[in-house]
């Protein structure tokens, strides 16, 4: 069954394994804060290794991070200089603003659609 695990857990240490070598798995962080996607990058990379892109810099194999939760766009320059700053490829970070469209008045509908894939029986639903 799907669902999901915590990160650095045995559970997800044993998902990732399960996983290994079958696309992409994608990391949400639970919080937002600068410097965030760093530390979560750094513990994948010293647990699962890197590459190195045609520019130096270090990208997961089998892992991007989903990075959201802030509608403030100085929140995401903070974070793409200390990526740069630590050598890591932008590639590693999906960013999202969850709530913005609520926040920055934008949305006309006043409503806004999530979307998540679950895997359960080995087939996406």
């Amino acid at each position: 069954a799907g669902g999901g695990v915590v990160f650095g857990s045995q559970d997800f240490k044993d998902f990732v394994d399960r996983r290994k070598g079958n696309g992409l798995i994608v990391v949400q962080l639970e919080s937002f804060s600068a410097g965030s996607a760093v530390e979560a990058l750094n513990e994948l990379g010293r647990l699962y290794g890197s590459e190195t892109t045609p520019t130096g810099h270090k990208l997961l194999p089998n892992f991007r991070l989903l990075q959201s939760g802030s509608s403030d766009i100085k929140v995401f320059e903070q974070e793409l200089a200390t990526l740069q700053k630590q050598e890591w490829a932008v590639e590693n970070v999906i960013f999202g603003t969850d709530y913005a469209p609520h926040v920055l008045g934008q949305d006309t509908l006043k409503s806004s659609f999530t979307r998540a894939l679950d895997e359960a029986s080995g087939s996406g639903r």
